[in-house]
């Protein structure tokens, strides 16, 4: 069975279950707490800033050579 198929699978008290475990499972809670705490120290508007950059040099390339002006 591919990943995608479990979702074939899913019903309400399965859905009910995965809610009860993440809510109540301290490791689940404390790697949640972790990765937000993480998201929360990233400069998400200097990142974005950074791939709108690469996204705006990559369309400035030469189509025959790839090079950049």
């Amino acid at each position: 069975m591919f990943p995608w198929q479990r979702w074939l699978l899913l019903t309400a008290e399965r859905l009910a279950q995965a809610i009860q475990k993440a809510v109540t499972d301290q490791t689940m809670r404390q790697r949640a707490a972790d990765l937000g705490a993480k998201i929360r120290t990233e400069d998400a508007i200097a990142n974005a800033i950074a791939v709108i950059e690469e996204i705006k040099n990559m369309s400035n390339a030469s189509p025959e050579t790839g090079s950049l002006p």
